[in-house]
């Protein structure tokens, strides 16, 4: 499955924000959540299924054989990343922006396996906690 979402929300205002989108593949219904809100949402990919392939974080993979552009990445904190195997509800976004989603541990790809994994020129602060 090669599917690239369009969306049209800016965070650049220098404060901490959770972002969580939920697809479910029956339907192929994704929601894009800011801080708790459903803020865009469409329909992709209706009837897939995702088996195995890499999670890239913070690089647009817009050339040929996974190659990146340094002017494309991303500049900014992470503070946590969660995959689940199953949608995610509505009043679990809202909890999960509520408090430190770093406590909460993904069944598919957990924050901890997340950091693990990382390539690149990547700083890693340990013991930091999320400023929502």
């Amino acid at each position: 499955m090669n599917v690239h979402i369009s969306y049209s929300i800016t965070l650049l205002d220098g404060k901490w924000h959770h972002v969580c989108v939920t697809w479910e593949n029956e339907q192929g219904r994704w929601v894009l959540f800011v801080d708790g809100s459903a803020v865009e949402n469409g329909i992709v990919s209706t009837g897939e299924e995702l088996t195995e392939g890499n999670l890239v974080i913070g690089q647009e993979q817009g050339k040929k054989a996974g190659q990146f552009e340094s002017t494309q990445s991303f500049l900014g904190n992470v503070t946590s990343v969660n995959v689940w195997s199953h949608v995610i509800s509505d009043d679990e976004v809202r909890s999960l922006s509520r408090d430190c989603p770093s406590l909460a541990q993904g069944n598919v790809m957990g924050w901890e396996e997340v950091l693990n994994k990382i390539k690149g020129n990547v700083q890693v602060i340990k013991g930091k906690k999320c400023n929502l």
